[in-house]
């Protein structure tokens, strides 16, 4: 499972705010302009930062929310003017293999105090015929 802490807006200044969580590694900077892997031009400044790669739910979200407390207080003034953010549970899912996570009530409430919308995604991978 992949964890990853996505923001955008038209007015977010990646730079500034790849600064402001360094030395926390910043991942996939967009910016207005850029094409996309369509080709059309990008109407938003984005960037992503991962907060965990556990294959543990329970950990992941430990992770993350460990991650938010380093990073958190310094993204809170990125989050304004049409900005978006939200934390990704990314899990990888198969017809043999389903999964599910589960968050405590204390763990939403944290994610809502950084200002995060909360998303779950799922993406289908290939059963293995071994």
């Amino acid at each position: 499972m992949t964890v990853a802490l996505r923001i955008a807006g038209p007015h977010l200044d990646v730079d500034a705010l790849a600064q402001a969580i360094s030395p926390v590694q910043a991942e996939g900077i967009a910016r207005v302009g850029e094409l996309d892997r369509k080709g059309n031009a990008r109407t938003t400044f984005s960037l992503g930062v991962t907060l965990s790669e556990s294959e543990l739910p329970k950990q992941a979200v430990a992770d993350a929310l460990e991650m938010l407390k380093r990073i958190g207080p310094r993204v809170g003034p990125f989050l304004s003017d049409g900005t978006e953010a939200e934390v990704d549970f990314a899990l990888f899912v198969s017809a043999m293999q389903m999964r599910s996570i589960r968050f405590e009530p204390e763990a939403l409430r944290a994610f809502a105090d950084y200002g995060l919308e909360v998303v779950v995604s799922a993406y289908p991978v290939g059963d293995d015929d071994d």
